[in-house]
This record gives structure tokens, sequence and C-alpha cells, in this order.
């Protein structure tokens, strides 16, 4: 048995780690609420971003997806807790496009790479956009490749 069917195994028949997991999807909207809407102010959650986290959302969501059962419920219950975390991620992403054609890519990369947005942040954006033209390089390269593959 391997490490992944273990896990798999384990979310499945441990309650806990999937209401665990459910919250951690509801972070990332949770957040977002609470960075727009100044009206119900929370002061403890004025240290974090909803931008740090955006990588939670889309990992729990994906986790979910892989062991959900077959349950029509549960299956509904996942896709509408996905598009609520869709919402903060298009937001973001049409609000970075004030930085140009690679803000976006700078949200994609927040989002497929855990501490991205710290990280970027840490550094002062220098090798931000270094790193998403390599991105966009090696995307470019993997294409290229699939492609003349079959040919």
């Amino acid at each position: 048995m391997t490490w992944i069917s273990k896990l798999k195994n384990f979310l499945n028949q441990n309650l806990f780690a999937r209401l665990f997991l459910y919250i951690l999807m509801l972070m990332v909207p949770v957040l977002f609420y609470c960075e727009i809407d100044y009206e119900h102010y929370i002061p403890i959650l004025d240290k974090l971003d909803a931008i740090d986290f955006l990588w939670v959302g889309f990992y729990s969501s994906i986790l979910l997806y892989w062991t959900c059962s077959k349950r029509w419920w549960e299956v509904v219950l996942i896709t509408t807790l996905l598009a609520v975390n869709i919402i903060p991620i298009t937001f973001y992403c049409f609000a970075f496009l004030f930085g140009g054609i690679l803000g976006p890519f700078v949200i994609i990369l927040s989002v497929l790479v855990p501490f991205a947005m710290p990280l970027m942040n840490l550094m002062n954006g220098y090798i931000v956009f270094a790193a998403l033209w390599i991105m966009v390089l090696a995307v470019v390269v993997f294409i290229f490749w699939k492609v003349s593959k079959n040919w």
C-alpha cells in the first residue's frame, strides 16, 4: 500500500481530518471578506492576508475532491465551497492586472506554490519577474515538447 492510498484511506475514515479540510477550505473566503468589509473589522485578522493562503484553499479542495465519496450531497458541498474559493482568486487576478500582464501569473503562482507571496514579499519582488518568465518559458518548452512528440 503506497503512501497516497494510505492518505486517501485516512481522509475517508477520519471525520476530524475531513472537517479540518472543510475548515481550511473556508479560510480564504473568510479572510477575503474580512479584508473587504471594514464595518465588521476583526483586529486579530489584520495580520493575516488572504493572498498568503490561496494555496490552502486550492490544495484542500483538491484533497476533498480526491477523497470524496460518491454521495451527491458531498459533491455538491465541495463544489459550492470551491466556487466560493474561486471568488477571491478571480478578484485578485483582476486587481493584479494593474501590475501588468504578469500580475495574474503572480496570483496563479501563489495558488500553486505554498508560501509564494510571503517569499516574494521577503525578496521585495526582485526575483518575481525572473521566476515568472522562467515559469512561462517552461510551459512553452513543455508544450513544444509534447507537440513535437506527436509529429
